[in-house]
């Protein structure tokens, strides 16, 4: 529990280090990683050739749909219940990547540069907000967006670090989380900060936010709906805030407005119910995802306890890391989706 609470303290200063002010702490999270390896021989051969996906990305994807629908009507099937624990959350993670596909080629190595095309599966999965809110929670310099902010303190409840939702301002956790970390020796911080491990609660942590993202979407559109609201109404703050910026001479304005008015309005006991993943299989499938890039997380733990000078170290580059950290949100949004459509044809716990 002690580890974990190291890893996490480094996870929230990713997203959380503009609230303290301090410089240094850029060290602590995608800073001075190793340099990245070239993709393999066969994994550009395979980029190339000819697939479904490039030529027929609608057609592939509405057949791949087919074939997992199929596979959860087979898995009600009274002689695979002793299967479905383990074959539910599969299914999940094959559905999330299948929506991803024709925007991107999913991660199949954290050691291969992960490419272009998530914000793009975002805007699809959640909304014209989504990639802004996201790259702001990933940026490390810029302050973090409301809608972080109330992720981050329901994080913090279902991670059991508070007693009640709510409890503490994200502010306070910063500041714990950067007391955690300096009392920590500068070697191990500089272990943990490229490691596979933080690599792992950064993509877990991502594609949690995603999933949030997208739950809340689809409340906002569901609300906007039984109000008889366009589901693509004008912002009223976006309009005025022109206006201001006109009048003012500024020109930079926030990219996301909607979606984040309404996750902040969310008192902490809603956001809490909107972070946490709606099923069980949904939860499992997350980290099973997880596991596939890193490996299962108890195992890094251990290495970490064991010795933390051979743990497993990252070799993907600054932008690399933050094209994965997409990655993870994007799959995060599908999650949710592919999650709401099994639910129509198994019953999901």
């Amino acid at each position: 529990q002690q580890q974990a609470w190291t890893t996490c303290a480094f996870v929230m200063l990713g997203s959380l280090r503009p609230l303290l002010s301090i410089g240094a702490f850029g060290l602590f999270l995608h800073k001075g990683a190793l340099p990245q390896r070239r993709a393999s021989r066969q994994g550009l051969r395979l980029a190339c050739s000819e697939n479904e996906w490039r030529d027929d990305p609608e057609g592939a994807l509405a057949r791949a749909l087919e074939r997992n629908k199929a596979e959860w009507i087979a898995l009600r099937d009274p002689n695979y219940e002793s299967l479905s624990e383990l074959r539910a959350p599969e299914l999940l993670v094959s559905g999330a990547l299948d929506r991803l596909r024709p925007h991107l080629p999913p991660a199949e190595h954290i050691d291969i540069p992960p490419l272009h095309g998530s914000g793009a599966a975002l805007e699809q999965l959640v909304g014209s907000d989504a990639q802004a809110l996201v790259e702001n929670f990933h940026s490390g310099t810029k302050a973090l967006s409301m809608a972080g902010q109330v992720f981050w303190q329901a994080e913090l409840y279902l991670r059991s670090m508070h007693q009640e939702a709510g409890q503490e301002s994200v502010q306070g956790a910063a500041e714990d989380a950067k007391q955690q970390i300096e009392a920590k020796p500068a070697a191990f911080q500089a272990t943990i900060r490229n490691s596979v491990l933080l690599g792992r609660q950064n993509f877990v942590t991502s594609a949690r936010f995603g999933y949030f993202l997208a739950r809340g979407a689809q409340r906002l559109a569901l609300e906007r709906k039984l109000k008889g609201e366009p589901e693509n109404k004008p912002s009223d703050d976006n309009f005025l805030s022109r206006l201001v910026q006109q009048a003012s001479g500024v020109t930079e304005k926030r990219q996301y407005n909607a979606l984040e008015r309404y996750l902040s309005d969310m008192s902490p006991e809603e956001s809490v119910e909107i972070v946490r993943a709606a099923t069980n299989e949904a939860a499992r499938a997350l980290e099973l995802r997880a596991d596939q890039l890193f490996g299962k997380e108890q195992d890094l733990l251990e290495a970490l306890d064991h010795d933390p000078d051979q743990m497993a170290q990252m070799q993907l580059g600054p932008e690399s890391r933050r094209l994965l950290n997409m990655e993870a949100a994007a799959f995060g949004a599908a999650l949710f989706e592919a999650e709401a459509t099994a639910a129509l044809n198994f019953e999901l716990t």
